[in-house]
């Protein structure tokens, strides 16, 4: 797995040198969202991810690796989100079916 954390640390110091560096800047960009997709992944909070992860894809330059890793990932956490939410509703639905139980009783 990468650090993005140290990426971005680096990539700061390179901008810091050079500001118009348009390189690293698209790849600090990709260092940032990809560390935001996996803390919002770590946190369940799948829609969050997603899209940050399709705000890597979107971004001009950068690493094609970086980009084609945020494709895999996106699609990997479209399926979990999609599973997350139907057991979250089937949950729902089954407490609603508990509660009317009890109210029969």
């Amino acid at each position: 797995k990468h650090d993005y954390t140290n990426a971005q640390d680096l990539l700061s110091q390179v901008l810091t040198a050079d500001s118009n560096n348009e390189h690293a800047r698209s790849m600090y960009m990709q260092a940032v969202k990809m560390k935001d997709a996996l803390e919002y992944e770590n946190k369940q909070l799948y829609d969050k991810a997603i899209q940050s992860l399709e705000e890597v894809e979107k971004l001009k330059g950068g690493s094609a690796d970086i980009k084609s890793e945020a494709a895999e990932k996106r699609k990997e956490l479209t399926k979990l989100n999609e599973e997350y939410k139907k057991a979250q509703e089937e949950r729902k639905n089954q407490e609603t079916e508990e509660d009317s139980t009890l109210k029969e009783k």
